[in-house]
């Protein structure tokens, strides 16, 4: 008799019955099958989930930018002011 390599992976894909016309594959090796495909998931949640941790930091860094930025530029336009007021007010004394 030949021997046939049977993936756990793969034959724990199928829909076991009573009766099949493939050779038949134990118990424990359907678990570890099943143990294969949830590690498999689970490698690709982890993918996605690093991924949206890389474009959760990276946003929050453009946001933090943007916030010294308009901090910045708040600063800049009261002084602005402050200057016209001045301007307005040595005119007005002539």
């Amino acid at each position: 008799m030949s021997e046939k390599h049977l993936s756990y992976r793969e034959e724990s894909r199928l829909n076991y019955g009573l009766f099949t016309e493939r050779d038949n594959i134990c118990d424990d090796q359907l678990k570890i099958g099943a143990l294969l495909r949830i590690a498999d998931a689970t490698e690709v949640m982890a993918e996605n989930h690093q991924s949206l941790i890389d474009s959760r930091d990276k946003y929050k860094s453009l946001h933090e930018k943007e916030r010294e930025t308009t901090a910045r530029m708040a600063h800049r336009i009261s002084g602005l002011q402050g200057h016209i007021t001045r301007l307005k007010n040595k005119r007005s004394k002539k």
